[in-house]
């Protein structure tokens, strides 16, 4: 019961549902709502308001205790309610908003409406009382009604907007003052008065400035700021100084915030304090307010002056002026003062001072606080600058002066034979005979003190002077030379330095003077550098010897002078020969070998210290030198005697090899062949060994006839990297490890005695080989070893039906886990393979027992050799037989060996060949039957089977089993389903690895049950057909048909006649056309529902309508087309159409329903309309048009209407029009209807009274039954109605009626019109404004006051409302007359007319008289008389102001004489006196001032003349073209337009802009490039003489000036511009500055002076101690010495980078040279790790950004070779893996030239050598004074397979010495690797899950390492993993899906190490947790869906509408 319950509750939530779906689509309509008992009848309630129909209206009629019938009204106002007849109800109407109405009423068959119109309640407004202008208020309704329009309106306190609509109002009030506000709707108003005070300005915000605002001026400019934009009142200025106190004011306007006061001093000029007071007033939106105040002091200025003035160059320009000051000499014994005119200091402070940055001044003279100058003792001679200040008072300004003072040096003349005195001096030999002495001069030359007032003299020393030796002698005895004697000359004083600067000295003479001097012999200290590259050898001892002592300059700094050669000297021009070193033996360790020494290998970081001493075998050194051994020890300066470092021999890894004797011993202690457990050849760095016997030893040994065996006797092994001490290679060394592995390890030979004797290590590699030979069987087989590890069956995993071979099977030493460059596996020494056939289809399983078996069977000639270049293993051949005789199961043994005796045998997964199809049966199908649902079937297929003809019995046979069976459906040849069902054993272990032999015989039968689906299957023409495929590729189908309908029929029908009226009405006969749309169609099941007349039929069908259907039922039925009556039954479609016409000829209400059932028993649905389908089921005939008549009546008796307009009846009595119309269908329930419109009364009423319009919409709703009076029936079919026309207006009258068919007559308009109004006129004429002036009355008192001064048009109109006007006439009267007068004029004296024209000189009166057509007359005159006159004022105007060159600096002042002479005695008068002023130009404004004289509003004749002054403010006419105009026009308005007078005003004072092209300098001002400065005066009246620019340059290098160019708008405009340029080309310091003034006497403002230097010199840059492009074996110590004027230190970059050595900053001995610095390197190291090409590289850059760029390059090579790689090489080679090769360029550089050179390469344990020509190239270059050079090109073909690489270089140079790049440690190791990796993506399988998120994984794999892997989802890489990650976790990456809206396309891109990369399959998966987002991307669910729900909903909208119409037609 619970579930039958709950049921009816979900029906009727459904149909609930549905209904609010019906409101939404259903028309709108009034309720009808029908009360119970008696006689009913239909009450239409129809209410109305202000605007018309009323909606919404609560209807509700109460009769006795019964229940109230209720409805609302509808759109159109109306409301039906079923009422009982004859019943009195009381019907109340209610609506929100609106007074309850109640009324009585009592429904009859007459009485069946009730109209009534509600009234709007009254409402009111609330807002706030009050408001402040400019702010907003919101008004709003009190309790609003919803849809109801409130219309406002403001006014008052310029309230905008005024008007508006809604509940609410915002104005804004721009003015103080009341607003009324006004609401209306529904014909009821509320007011609200809100009263509006004016806004507040803070005084804060008012700011007053003066300009100027000090010195003593005649004029201020008072600038009052701060004002709002729209206040608009009047500024007072109230300002007092001097005592006095005087007022000003000005007009604020609106849109500005500031207002200007010109001041002009009423004392001659301001002069003290200066106090401003303001305040504003007169604003109708602000308040006033007032004491703002501003306070200024104005003092006057004086400068000051001296009497004393001297001529100097200040600007150092080249140009003296005159200038303030004095000069001075020193020793003129007298002080000097500053002396001031007395007259200019004006009792102010007075005080002297120097510039504080002018020290050059302060060091010159000292100046007392009186002014008093004193010369400094210490000082010099110069121009000083005294800054002379007087303090400002209350009275003045304060003034500066500058005071110059030129102190002059005392000029002396020095006899050199008379006034000096000599000192004693010696000297260092320094390979000249100059000497320099000191002297001191007489004392009678000098002056007492530096003033001249002092006793004692003055001492004046001078040092520096340079002297020759005279008369020389040596003494053999002391090593020094001695001299009595010094010859001076007036030239030895040019680099002297006096002890006081304030002689200056002219020297003449010469004399020798005594006294010693001596010489002393220069030592040259011996030193000897450090030996550090010493190799151990047995020439060693000689090689040191033939090194020399070196020369060591001692500097100051070690308390060392004069040491070292001289300038210009060396060993080679003085002919000393300079010692060579020797070693001191005590001092080593050492040994002697076949009379060689060898010294012993020193300890690392211990060198034999002071060992290397210089070989000194006399101590003096020619005539001036002498040799000492620097001294030791001493801390003041370095060690330079040298140590000795021996260092173990290096860079001899193929000495060592050569060298090397190895031999393996077995644990039992014999010795083995290499060819048995040892693989190795002589002289290689690596050997293999056979890691599978524990106990074998290698011995290392030193073969006895090498030359090593003389340096060293032992061998060390060194096997791990931490072993330092090594093993003894003749104990034996033993290799074992668990697994192959390739053994580094490090070997050294060794001196026994001599712990640190001994080579440096070299690599060697032991590859030990523990592991079995592979081999692998091509791409499918899978390689099994034959031993304890197969313990599974084998798999079989190729099946074949022809001849079948292993391809590209391959034998290896590398396990496939290992990289194939790995090459410690000895490699295939011999591969062989077999063969096996197993036993047919009785064959079984094969595991590790037969397998073992089966090769222990077979001999050692059934094995097929493989050879080394073979990659096939044929199964089966074709010489073997016939396929079918050859099917059956096989395995492929293959056995191999390696180089160490390993043998392994290998067996190939299983094949299976197989040339026999499958079999298949479909059953469960009948192809004769139609279905209209799915259609199940079984499939059974068979594999191993076939039919045994002799026999007639299945026989079984060799089966590769059923691979996969296809099962699928077509629909008329297109497929429309298809299914793969792949066939597995569960049970297998790995499918891809395949499967055993009794799993593949389970895999042979398949049963499969499925159906055809009926949804994308229906035809007539549908086939299964199935597809079996086995393993081995055979195949076999099999098919059968089948019929399915499932569509459903369609109905469908149109008519030729769909031209309805009223929804069922027709005017002719119809046509319907029936189509059924049946794919297997059978006349005798189609049916009809019939309704004709009153007879009814159900069930009738289509051939029974065919044959009696016109006779019975007066249809006529035929058959019209079948769209595929010819085609046969499965080519039918469900496009096919049979077509019957059904013809409705007589009228009738008829009613037709179609139905049909197919022969799939499917049932068709709705029938079809075809759009446009009017009454499709039910409709109605009728052919009879209407009649129609109206007759007029005046005061009841019938009258004529004209239908011509020409011929309209004019009447002043009411019109009664009587409307008759004939029609036997003429309205449906008293409603006309509107489809089409039946009625269309037409009434026209024109030209109606003002406020007497005519309702003609009363007369149409009349007329369409509206009203309260209904057409009455008149007769049979005879309606009839009156209408009275009663107001004024011209009518006319038409009807249109049409019945329910749509049939019409027509009454034409006819005219007739209603008038008694009298008609209109008036009189209007046309003065000088150009506006006529109309009045429209008679004027009893006419006056003249209206003046012209042209020709005077009168005019004259009339018109009459309704009937017209019928005459218009005038008189020309010259005085003002009576209406009674002119009433009294005759017909003659009226002049029919539309007017007159009055020429000057003449007054008049004009009079018109109107008569309509009905006869009424009316009078009318104008107000006013004229007077003409035609004469112009007259204007004079005299300018008051002077200019200065034509220009005025303020404002100025026009004085203006205006007069309005007579004419002939008379004259209007002037009305107005106005000027303008226009200004172009600079400034662009046009105003047209205040009247001068207004005197329009008093019109009278009189003001002949007036005059006054004009001022023209500067401030706002700043132009060079400003004009002045005056106007003057009298009442008659004659205008006279002044001559214009020009002025030109400049107040604008000229500024000053420089720029430059260069503004960025370095360090703060340095240029490195000419710099331009680009002079911009911008001034309107340039004066291009006034322009003086100052300029200084440190090198007296004047900069280049241009011409002065000028822009367009010179003269013009402010904004002119005057330009210059200026180029600073020459290096130096510079300063600039300029001034100026215009022509107008403005100067500009001081420009702040400009301070830059200019360099474009570079910095110099010498390499010294080493040539370019040079190769050196012995001393490598070059040098690099650089230099600038404007040095800096900071921009030195110096920088040395090898080939192998990283770049690094230079190091070694600094030395400052003039404006730089030098720098020389040590000797390179001797070690052959210091061999290398170096390139040493200096920058220098100085202050200014020059830059200065060489680079030396050289090679060291003290040990062979150095090898360089290409830029592109050093990439390839960096980078180690690659996907295909690239040509290897390598140069090899060398001191000599070689005579030998080879290039081998290794590649996975085999070594190759490189033909030159072919395999590479090799380039000579070099030659004597340079390196030689060889360039090696190896071409890429040398690396086309994959693999790991090594080359190897090998060369020899002509002094014997062996190298390779290895040795060098340049390596050229890379590795090939062209296959891309896998990438596989598992866990994600499925299309879409139902889940957050969703993991899958990325399986990788690669056959060297994969580099990185990106996750790509909808083509966007979301996530990469690196290398790390991928091998941490071990080649399965795992990623989370998030959940997404939307399917995801997924792959993955992996890029391996050599750059392959490959892209996994695309994956297309949904993840999301929603089940509605997986519905709607369901696509085929959400189409059914969607479809669904239309349907439903459909249909019961169908049901619905057809149910209502039905009701509604009732």
């Amino acid at each position: 019961m619970k579930k039958k319950q709950k049921l009816k509750e979900r029906i009727c939530a459904l149909v609930l549902a549905l209904a609010m779906v019906l409101t939404w689509v259903l028309p709108d309509a009034g309720m009808t709502v029908q009360a119970a008992g008696g006689t009913e009848v239909e009450y239409t309630v129809s209410v109305t308001d202000e605007d018309g129909a009323l909606a919404d209206v609560s209807v509700s009629a109460q009769t006795g205790d019964t229940a109230a019938v209720t409805a609302k009204t509808g759109q159109n106002g109306k409301a039906t309610l079923t009422l009982t007849k004859d019943a009195e109800y009381t019907v109340t109407l209610a609506k929100e908003g609106y007074e309850t109405h109640t009324a009585n009423v009592t429904p009859t068959e007459q009485n069946t409406q009730m109209n009534q119109k509600l009234r709007f309640k009254p409402f009111t407004i609330t807002a706030s009382d009050s408001t402040i202008a400019g702010q907003n208020v919101t008004l709003q309704i009190a309790n609003p009604v919803a849809g109801v329009s409130y219309q406002w309106t403001a006014n008052g306190a310029s309230a905008a907007p005024t008007s508006g609509t809604g509940t609410s109002f915002n104005i804004t009030c721009a003015a103080a003052g009341t607003v009324n506000v006004t609401a209306a709707a529904k014909g009821q108003t509320a007011s609200k008065s809100i009263i509006v005070n004016k806004k507040t300005i803070n005084t804060s915000d008012i700011s007053i400035s003066l300009d100027p605002d000090q010195g003593a001026v005649n004029k201020i400019s008072v600038t009052v700021a701060g004002f709002p934009a729209d206040a608009e009142g009047q500024v007072t200025l109230q300002y007092s100084y001097q005592g006095s106190t005087y007022t000003k004011t000005a007009s604020k306007t609106k849109d500005i915030t500031s207002v200007v006061i010109v001041l002009n001093a009423e004392q001659d000029v301001f002069f003290g304090k200066l106090n401003c007071t303001v305040s504003y007033a007169n604003d109708a939106l602000y308040n006033d307010f007032s004491g703002v105040n501003k306070d200024a002091v104005y003092r006057k200025t004086h400068e000051l002056t001296s009497e004393q003035k001297i001529e100097l160059d200040t600007d150092n320009d080249g140009k003296k002026e005159e200038v303030y000051g004095q000069e001075i000499t020193y020793g003129e014994c007298i002080d000097k003062t500053v002396e001031l005119k007395a007259e200019d200091v004006k009792d102010r402070v007075v005080t002297y001072s120097f510039d504080e940055n002018d020290t050059e001044s302060q060091n010159i003279v000292t100046i007392s606080e009186d002014g008093k100058i004193s010369l400094k003792e210490d000082g010099h001679s110069g121009t000083a600058k005294v800054i002379v200040k007087a303090a400002e008072t209350d009275d003045y300004a304060a003034a500066q002066m500058e005071y110059y003072i030129v102190a002059k040096p005392k000029a002396i003349t020095v006899d050199v034979s008379k006034n000096l005195t000599v000192k004693d001096a010696s000297k260092v030999y320094d390979g000249s005979a100059d000497i320099t002495v000191g002297a001191v001069v007489d004392g009678t030359l000098l002056v007492n003190g530096d003033d001249g007032t002092n006793a004692e003299k003055d001492v004046l020393e001078i040092e520096g002077v340079k002297g020759t030796l005279w008369n020389t002698t040596e003494d053999d005895a002391d090593p020094s030379t001695v001299s009595n004697e010094v010859k001076i000359t007036a030239d030895s004083f040019k680099e002297a330095e006096l002890s006081s600067k304030w002689y200056e000295i002219t020297y003449k003479g010469e004399n020798v003077f005594e006294g010693k001097t001596t010489v002393t012999r220069r030592t040259l200290y011996l030193g000897t550098s450090d030996i550090a590259d010493c190799n151990y050898e047995l020439d060693m001892f000689n090689e040191i010897q033939s090194a020399q002592a070196k020369v060591v300059t001692l500097n100051k700094d070690a308390d060392v002078k004069d040491n070292g050669f001289v300038s210009g000297e060396n060993a080679e021009n003085t002919g000393i020969e300079i010692p060579h070193v020797t070693v001191e033996l005590n001092k080593v360790t050492y040994d002697e070998v076949d009379g060689k020494i060898l010294i012993a290998v020193t300890e690392e970081n211990a060198p034999y210290k002071d060992a290397i001493v210089p070989n000194i075998t006399t101590e003096n050194a020619g005539l001036n030198y002498r040799y000492e051994v620097i001294p030791a020890g001493n801390a003041m300066y370095p060690d330079n005697i040298g140590d000795l470092t021996v260092k173990q021999q290096s860079k001899v890894e193929k000495d060592i090899l050569d060298a090397l004797e190895i031999t393996a011993v077995l644990p039992n202690g014999e010795p083995t062949p290499a060819s048995d457990r040892l693989y190795y050849q002589a002289g290689a760095d690596e050997l293999w060994t056979n890691g599978s016997e524990v106990g074998t030893k290698l011995i290392f040994k030193i073969k006895e006839s090498s030359e090593m065996s003389k340096l060293y006797d032992q061998v060390k092994v060194y096997v791990k990297s931490t072993d330092l001490i090594g093993k003894d290679g003749s104990d034996g060394v033993t290799f074992k490890e668990d697994t192959d592995k390739n053994i580094n390890v490090k070997i050294n030979l060794k001196k026994a005695s001599r712990p640190w004797t001994k080579t440096e290590k070299i690599d060697f590699t032991v590859h030990v080989d523990s592991t079995d030979p592979r081999f692998t069987f091509g791409q499918w087989g899978e390689t099994k070893v034959a031993s304890d590890t197969l313990r599974q069956v084998i798999s079989f995993n190729q099946y074949k039906k022809s001849y079948y071979s292993f391809e590209n099977v391959s034998a290896s030493d590398v396990p496939q886990a290992v990289l194939a460059s790995e090459n410690a596996y000895s490699g295939v020494k011999a591969s062989a393979y077999y063969v096996w056939k197993l036993d047919g289809p009785q064959a079984s399983d094969v595991g590790f027992d037969e397998v073992n078996a089966k090769i222990e069977a077979i001999t050692l000639d059934q094995w097929v050799s493989l050879g080394e270049e073979e990659k096939s293993i044929p199964v089966i051949k074709a010489e073997s037989g016939e396929l079918k005789n050859l099917q059956g199961e096989y395995i492929v043994l293959a056995k191999v060996s390696d180089n160490v005796g390993h043998t392994c045998v290998y067996a190939s997964n299983g094949v299976i060949v197989d040339v026999e199809e499958p079999s298949i049966s479909i059953t469960g199908v009948d192809s004769s039957q139609y279905y209209n649902a799915d259609v199940p079937f079984t499939v059974d297929v068979e594999d191993g089977k076939i039919l045994n003809e002799e026999t007639g019995k299945e026989d079984t046979v060799t089966t590769s089993s059923i691979e996969r069976v296809t099962v699928q459906t077509y629909c008329e040849g297109k497929e429309t389903y298809k299914e793969e069902y792949p066939v597995e054993n569960e049970n297998a272990d790995d499918k891809k690895s395949g499967y055993t032999l009794e799993q593949i015989k389970k895999m042979a039968h398949k049963t499969i049950s499925e159906k055809v689906k009926a949804s994308n299957n229906n035809s007539n023409d549908v086939l299964i057909k199935v597809t079996a495929q086995d393993r081995a590729g055979n195949k076999f189908a099999a098919s059968q048909a089948v019929k399915i309908d499932t569509t459903v029929p369609e109905i469908t029908v149109s008519y030729n006649n769909n031209d309805v009226k009223n929804d069922k009405y027709f005017s002719a006969g119809r046509v319907m056309t029936i189509e059924y749309k049946e794919r297997n169609f059978d006349e005798n099941k189609a049916t009809f529902n019939l309704k004709v007349g009153d007879q009814t039929m159900e069930g009738v069908t289509l051939t029974e309508l065919i044959n009696t259907g016109e006779s019975r039922y007066g249809i006529k039925c035929e058959f019209e087309s079948d769209s595929e009556e010819d085609t046969e039954d499965t080519k039918r479609t469900d496009g096919r159409i049979v077509t019957y016409k059904l013809t409705f000829s007589k009228d009738n209400d008829y009613k037709v329903v179609p139905s049909y059932k197919d022969k799939a028993d499917n049932e068709n649905a709705e029938v079809k309309y075809e759009e446009g389908t009017k009454a499709g089921q039910e409709f109605t005939i009728d052919k009879t048009e209407p009649e129609i008549s109206v007759k007029y009546y005046i005061n009841g008796s019938e009258t004529s209407v004209s239908a011509e307009e020409a011929n309209r009846l004019y009447t002043q009595e009411n019109v009664k029009a009587v409307v008759s119309i004939k029609e036997h269908n003429f309205i449906i329930r008293d409603k006309f209807s509107n489809d089409p419109k039946q009625m269309t009364f037409t009434v026209t009423a024109t030209e109606e009274l003002e406020g007497e319009a005519v309702d003609t919409e009363a007369y149409v709703t009349d007329a369409n039954n509206q009203g309260d009076k209904k057409w009455q029936p008149a007769g049979v079919d005879i309606y009839e109605k009156e209408f009275e026309f009663t107001k004024d207006a011209n009518y006319s009258l038409a009807i249109e009626y049409k019945d329910l068919a749509g049939n019409n007559v027509t009454y034409a308009p006819h005219f007739f019109t209603v008038d008694d109004t009298v008609p209109e006129g008036k009189v209007a004429y046309t003065t000088n404004s150009g506006e006529e002036t109309w009045w429209n009355k008679f004027f009893d008192l006419i006056t003249f006051n209206r003046f012209s001064n042209k020709d005077v048009p009168v005019s004259f109109e009339s018109k009459d409302t309704t009937a017209g006007v019928a005459t218009q006439e005038y008189y020309k009267a010259y005085e003002p007359m009576s209406k009674d007068e002119v009433k009294g004029l005759s017909d003659d004296e009226w002049t029919a007319g539309d007017g007159f024209t009055v020429e000057p000189d003449e007054q008049f009166v004009p009079y018109l008289k109107v008569t309509d057509k009905a006869g009424n007359v009316d009078y009318f005159s104008s107000e006013f008389a004229v007077v003409a006159d035609q004469t112009k004022p007259e204007i004079e105007i005299t300018n008051l102001s002077t200019p200065r060159n034509g220009i005025f600096k303020g404002d100025v002042k026009l004085h203006i004489e205006v007069t309005d002479p007579e004419n002939n005695k008379t004259y209007s008068g002037l009305e107005e006196v106005w000027y303008d002023v226009k200004a172009s130009g600079n400034v662009v404004k046009e105003v047209r001032y205040p009247s001068l004289v207004d005197n329009s509003a008093n019109p009278v004749k009189g003001n002949q003349s007036w005059s006054g002054d004009i001022t023209i403010p500067a401030a706002e006419y700043n132009s060079n073209d400003v004009k002045v105009q005056v106007h003057a026009r009298d009442f008659s308005g004659n205008v006279y337009d002044s001559e214009i007078v020009p002025l030109k005003i400049d107040i604008t004072h000229p500024t000053i802009a420089v720029t430059y092209d260069l503004n960025t300098p370095l360090n703060e001002r340095y240029y490195k490039d000419v710099r331009t400065a680009t002079v911009v005066v911008t001034e309107r009246n340039f004066d291009e003489s006034a322009v003086r620019f100052n300029i200084t340059n440190t090198d007296g290098t004047q900069p280049a000036i241009s011409g002065w160019t000028h822009s367009a708008n010179a003269g013009v405009s402010d904004d002119a511009t005057h330009t210059c340029q200026v180029t600073f080309a020459a290096d130096g310091d510079y300063t600039f500055t300029l001034e100026t003034t215009d022509l107008a006497g403005n100067a500009a403002a001081d420009y702040t002076q400009d301070k830059f230097t200019v360099d474009k010199t570079d910095p110099e840059v010498e390499f010294f101690d080493i040539e370019d492009k040079s190769a050196n074996n012995g001393t490598v110590a070059p040098g690099v010495k650089y230099s600038d004027v404007n040095y800096m230190e900071s921009g030195v970059d110096i920088t040395i980078k090898g080939a192998k050595h990283d770049k690094t900053e230079l190091s070694g001995n600094r030395t400052n040279i003039a404006n730089g610095e030098s720098i020389k390197m040590e000797d390179f190291k001797h070690d052959e790790e210091t061999d290398d090409v170096y390139t040493m590289t200096a920058v220098i850059k100085d202050k200014a950004g020059n830059e200065t760029e060489k680079e030396v390059m050289f090679s060291v090579n003290r040990f062979g070779s150095n090898y360089i790689f290409s830029e592109t090489t050093e990439k390839f080679l960096d980078d180690v893996y690659a996907n295909k090769p690239k040509d290897l360029v390598v140069t090899e550089v060398n001191v000599d030239s070689l005579v030998f050179n080879g290039i081998s390469y290794g590649l996975d344990g085999t070594k190759k050598e490189l033909k030159a020509g072919s395999d590479y190239t090799v380039k000579q270059s070099g030659g004597e004074g340079s390196w030689k050079e060889y360039t090696y090109t190896i071409k890429k073909e040398n690396f086309e397979k994959e693999g790991r690489y090594s080359v190897t270089i090998d060369s020899e140079d002509k002094a014997t010495n062996k190298m390779n790049n290895k040795v060098k440690e340049c390596n050229i190791d890379f590795v090939i690797d062209k296959t891309p990796p896998t990438v596989v993506i598992t866990g994600i399988e499925e299309s879409s899950y139902r889940a957050d998120e969703r993991e899958m994984t990325i399986n990788l794999s690669d056959n060297t390492a994969v580099k990185c892997v990106d996750v790509i989802i909808d083509g966007k890489s979301v996530a990469t993993y690196a290398q790390k990650e991928i091998e941490k976790a071990g080649g399965k990456i795992s990623y989370m899906i998030e959940g997404a809206s939307e399917p995801q396309k997924i792959e993955a891109a992996a890029l391996d190490m050599a750059g392959n990369e490959t892209t996994s399959e695309m994956h297309k998966v949904l993840v999301t947790s929603s089940v509605w987002i997986q519905y709607i991307n369901n696509t085929p669910l959400l189409i059914g869906s969607i479809l669904g729900i239309v349907l439903v909903a459909g249909g019961l909208i169908w049901f619905f509408v057809i149910r209502k119409k039905k009701e509604e037609s009732k």
